[in-house]
């Protein structure tokens, strides 16, 4: 299964990812540091640099065609009804 985690370099995301693989499934990670990039691959997740106060970023970033997505961002302080707005638009698609 493929699997969008936002925050996947965050103290939840960076053991959260090394179950999802060993389950067998394929993580996109995100990131909003381009020198994590490498540890979300030493963690064998596909890496995505993104910041999640950008809405529009964000969007981009959740490509469509995943079977799972995991909120693990603990640092991050978004209006309800745009994160609301968004589920919405994934779980349409």
């Amino acid at each position: 299964m493929k699997v969008f985690l936002a925050g996947g370099s965050g103290a939840i995301g960076k053991r959260l990812i090394p179950l999802l693989v060993s389950y067998g499934h394929h993580v996109v990670a995100t990131t909003r540091h381009q020198t994590k990039i490498n540890d979300l691959r030493l963690l064998r997740a596909e890496p995505v640099v993104v910041d999640a106060l950008d809405r529009a970023a964000v969007s981009d970033a959740v490509v469509f065609g995943f079977a799972g997505c995991c909120h693990s961002s603990t640092n991050c302080a978004i209006e309800l009804p745009q994160s609301q707005e968004i589920g919405r638009r994934t779980r349409a698609h």
